[in-house]
């Protein structure tokens, strides 16, 4: 009876869960905190070594697992300069901050430097945007040079102090720059400078500006709101001059770059942009920023208009990522239920094996022993199983002492005591939740126990309360009235109290009917069985008869079935979505060969092509996500609501969702590129 509702109850929520898919997210959800706290272990070990740099970069890696946050910060406190060891040329940092956003009251906001360059264990770095409006000297038509002009007092001083903290100031050098005179006219550059923060040079924009590349992602670089917002000039794409340190045509102008990027002989005092380079600092960290192509049309804009421009494309994605999300997430609360439930029939198999006293055991039909515990008018010491103690494979041990009240008719009421401290068969079936235990005076009562109509249940002629309920087992335990030991005690008074002295020299603490047996491995059941009839005087193992057995192993093969048939489905679902995310790449050929023909790196449009693949799945996501809370209470699927319904295991499980549907559709949307990209090598220009 019990195998047939586990099957039933098996192949109903199989046939839910079987519309779902699981393989990589059952493997990423079983090692991913796994992993991470390898990864943990690893840094801590590797910085009580010495090696902070490689501690640092797991540390920050591990988001907000655990203190890794806190020990990334305490190492950076220690050492400045670790976050940046491992920069490299055309990476963007952040290193510092001023006031760019034009509120005040918010703070200044961190400043993002490109590095330029590196020299050995230095950096030379730019920053990415204009930060201020600066006159190079505040004297019209006054001969002029770097070392005495107000830019590089300025730059060295009130925003040297204010953009970086005394930390971030030691690990700025000093560095000496040779100002050369003007290549052309020979106008004096001044004497040589020890400076902290500066312009570059003229020869260091010819190096750093050389190509219409360089110009466009490094040289037109847009100016900060803050700047903005005052007198600076700004060119209608957001963009503005800014100055190199070199001298002009004249003794009293100054080299600057213009808004497009491109190094200008000369400017006067005009009002400039500023644009610093501190020096070499000591390494900074990787990632890189493009220069926006104009105000209106941002890089982080971009993708928003792609996606209103073609409405369809971004629609048959959202449409794929919602159904993924909602096939995903409705098979893992399916599965999770499932889980859950085939975890609890397990637990309802009972025990591995019972061990009655012989003399108990010709008593009681060996047809109808179950390994949840057969009721038996017998009883003997528990001293007898003291030899049991012995064997490691024995994993715990509970027992149960019955007596009957032969009062109810032909068939007597079965009162069975129990320890819930040690149970593992009873515990399982209790209605009100596993856990709950019947309090020492109240019962818990089988499902086929009558009751008064008051709820009690009548022993020996008192009234019990009742303190839980069992579930129906199918077996004689159905009848049966189950007790702590400690209220066993009062069970038996009654009955002398009633007159019935059969049970005055029980001792509920030291006496068993049954006791029940859970072995350490599943395969050595029948080992133990052997062992104890064989050691063990006075008492006979039973193990679990062969249904039994069968159940517990077509639940682990129900599930290994149900894990293999939905991680195809998913497999087949990721692969239709890559299909199509490639399919529409290769529609997007022209679109690519267009941004290459206007200088537009790889990196910039692998950049803009991921946001855009992401905002979409993300939305597409958690609509799947909806919908699949919405369509789970239509299957009536019990278990599966149950899972729904509490926080605690479905909002991780749509968070998972999430993460890793738009982790794919991200990859896939990179890979598609690639292939696209291939295809363009060398070929900017767009076909006609």
């Amino acid at each position: 009876m019990t195998r047939a509702r586990l099957t039933q109850a098996t192949i109903r929520r199989g046939a839910v869960a079987l519309a779902a898919v699981l393989l990589v997210l059952s493997a990423a959800f079983l090692g991913y905190n796994h992993h991470r706290g390898s990864r943990y272990a690893e840094a801590v070990r590797l910085a009580e070594a010495g090696d902070t740099t490689a501690a640092y970069e797991i540390f920050t890696g591990l988001a907000g697992y655990s203190d890794a946050k806190e020990r990334a910060a305490g190492l950076v406190e220690k050492d400045p300069a670790l976050p940046y060891r491992k920069a490299a040329k055309g990476d963007l940092v952040t290193f510092g901050s001023f006031e760019q956003d034009g509120d005040e009251l918010n703070g200044p906001e961190p400043i993002q430097w490109i590095v330029l360059e590196r020299f050995g264990d230095r950096l030379l770095v730019l920053s990415a945007d204009v930060l201020d409006g600066r006159q190079y000297n505040h004297v019209p038509f006054q001969d002029v040079t770097w070392a005495d002009s107000d830019l590089r007092a300025w730059m060295n001083g009130d925003f040297f102090d204010a953009a970086f903290t005394p930390a971030q100031q030691g690990i700025i050098p000093s560095v000496l720059n040779d100002n050369a005179d003007q290549s052309i006219t020979g106008a004096a550059g001044g004497a040589p400078t020890q400076d902290r923060v500066f312009a570059l040079s003229e020869q260091e924009s010819v190096i750093y500006l050389s190509t219409s590349a360089a110009r466009s992602d490094i040289g037109a670089a847009p100016a900060s709101q803050a700047a903005a917002s005052g007198t600076l000039s700004v060119s209608e794409e957001g963009t503005a001059d800014w100055w190199l340190r070199s001298p002009g045509t004249y003794p009293f102008a100054a080299q600057y770059v213009d808004a497009a990027g491109t190094p200008a002989p000369q400017r006067r005092e005009r009002r400039r942009a500023l644009r610093g380079a501190p020096g070499p600092v000591d390494r900074l960290r990787r990632g890189r920023r493009r220069r926006a192509m104009t105000r209106a049309f941002a890089l982080r804009l971009v993708p928003l208009k792609n996606l209103r421009a073609h409405p369809v494309r971004a629609a048959i994605i959202l449409i794929l990522a919602l159904a993924q999300a909602a096939c995903v997430f409705g098979g893992l609360v399916a599965l999770d239920g499932m889980r859950a439930e085939l975890s609890l029939a397990q637990r309802r198999l009972g025990a591995d094996l019972v061990v009655y006293p012989t003399s108990c055991l010709n008593k009681v039909d060996k047809k109808s022993v179950t390994m949840l515990g057969t009721p038996a008018l017998c009883d003997q010491p528990r001293s007898a199983l003291s030899r049991m103690g012995a064997n490691e494979d024995i994993a715990a041990v509970s027992y149960q002492l019955t007596i009957a009240d032969q009062t109810h008719g032909d068939d007597p009421l079965w009162v069975v005591g129990y320890d819930p401290a040690t149970d593992f068969v009873i515990s399982p079936w209790i209605a009100e939740g596993e856990g709950v235990s019947p309090q020492v005076g109240t019962v818990a009562v089988g499902s086929a126990v009558p009751l008064t109509d008051a709820g009690d249940v009548t022993i020996f002629g008192r009234q019990w309360p009742v303190g839980a309920h069992l579930e129906a087992t199918g077996t004689s335990l159905d009848a049966a009235v189950f007790v702590s030991m400690d209220t066993l005690s009062q069970v038996i008074a009654a009955s002398t109290q009633a007159g019935v002295d059969t049970y005055a020299s029980l001792n509920p603490a030291e006496d068993y009917t049954v006791a029940l047996v859970r072995v350490a491995n599943p395969a050595d059941v029948q080992a133990v069985t052997e062992w104890i009839n064989l050691y063990v005087r006075k008492v006979s193992a039973v193990r679990s008869d062969l249904t039994v057995a069968t159940t517990a192993s077509d639940i682990r093969a129900h599930r290994t079935v149900v894990l293999g048939v939905l991680g195809a489905a998913w497999l087949i679902l990721l692969a239709a979505l890559m299909l199509a995310q490639l399919t529409l790449m290769n529609e997007r050929r022209h679109e690519i060969y267009v941004w290459r023909s206007i200088g537009a790196s790889r990196r910039v449009i692998a950049r803009v092509l991921t946001v855009e693949s992401l905002l979409v799945h993300v939305v597409g996501a958690l609509a799947g996500v909806l919908v699949g809370a919405c369509v789970l209470p239509l299957v009536g699927d019990a278990p599966a609501l149950a899972a729904l319904a509490s926080p605690g295991r479905s909002v991780p499980l749509a968070a998972l969702t999430v993460a890793l549907l738009v982790g794919a559709g991200v990859v896939g949307t990179r890979l598609a590129l690639a292939r696209v990209s291939r295809g363009a090598q060398g070929n900017k220009l767009a076909p006609i």
